[in-house]
């Protein structure tokens, strides 16, 4: 049983706060922040189509591609969000001065594993935001309940594999036991049948 998360994801608005700083290039932006606009208005469609003009611009790709993700993140398209949060990591040229950008891809891919139920790769998503950011306190607590969800899950599965286990072992000996008295009854049968056979034998021979 997973464990609920304190903090579903890392919104894109958030991202690119110093995004005119950052990017080089003027093409794109307006799209990104007409993106982030229709994004914090709950208005996702409008927000992807923003964010797909906008990654047509080589140097603000990956961020694109990361607020792609996390609008098919909301969207509930989780395997599209993961292919887009990749893309966004593989789109980094220099990842250690991304460090920002990173940490909210691989916090973000670590909130769709967990509610995917693969918290082996939610936690590992939220220890490689760590490496990012080792400061940040809700890829923390992220870790520790995929690490927590992980381990019920292992314990249940033991527990199932246990069970079955003895179910199918029950059973077995069940039909061990169903052969063993039809072997039985068909031996009685044929004992009956061999007494009746020398009975009627004899009682011809005395005629």
């Amino acid at each position: 049983m997973a464990l609920p998360m304190k903090k579903r994801a890392c919104a894109p608005l958030v991202c690119f706060i110093a995004l005119f700083c950052a990017c080089e290039g003027v093409g794109g932006k307006l799209q990104l922040v007409e993106g982030n606009f229709y994004f914090s208005r709950g208005m996702m469609n409008e927000a992807v189509g923003a964010y797909l003009l906008a990654r047509e611009n080589p140097s603000l790709a990956p961020y694109a591609d990361f607020a792609l993700g996390t609008a098919y993140l909301v969207l509930e398209q989780q395997e599209a969000a993961l292919e887009r949060f990749l893309k966004a990591e593989e789109g980094l040229a220099s990842p250690a001065e991304n460090v920002n950008l990173l940490y909210r891809i691989r916090y973000n891919s670590g909130v769709v594993r967990f509610e995917r139920g693969d918290f082996k790769g939610a936690a590992d998503d939220f220890q490689g935001a760590l490496k990012a950011d080792g400061s940040a306190r809700e890829a923390k607590r992220n870790l520790e309940l995929s690490q927590i969800s992980l381990h019920m899950k292992n314990q249940a599965s033991a527990i199932e594999e246990t069970q079955t286990s003895a179910i199918a072992e029950e059973r077995d000996g069940r039909q061990g036991e169903i052969i063993f008295d039809f072997v039985r009854q068909k031996e009685l049968e044929r004992w009956k049948s061999w007494e009746w056979t020398g009975g009627e034998a004899e009682s011809g021979a005395d005629y």
